[in-house]
């Protein structure tokens, strides 16, 4: 999947799993793209906590609006 998303050869991931060696700037920005999880350790070990709140104040606002549409669609029954 990590190949897929990113273009780099399997090997190359690989070692990043194994912590051989770790992507390049453009393959951890694809990363980033797709995975929450990736982007919130990058933004962690960059020193920039804050804005890794801000992301999940924002992804919990989503989840909260979805879960009350969910609570309006089976009221409406």
């Amino acid at each position: 999947m990590v190949v897929a998303l990113t273009g780099a050869n399997a090997r190359a991931v690989r070692n990043w799993f194994a912590a051989k060696n770790g992507p390049s700037g453009e393959n951890l920005i694809d990363l980033m793209r797709h995975s929450d999880e990736v982007l919130e350790a990058v933004l962690v070990m960059a020193g920039r906590v804050d804005l890794a709140k801000v992301k999940k104040l924002g992804d919990a606002r989503k989840q909260l609006q979805q879960m009350l549409a969910l609570i309006d669609e089976i009221e409406a029954r």
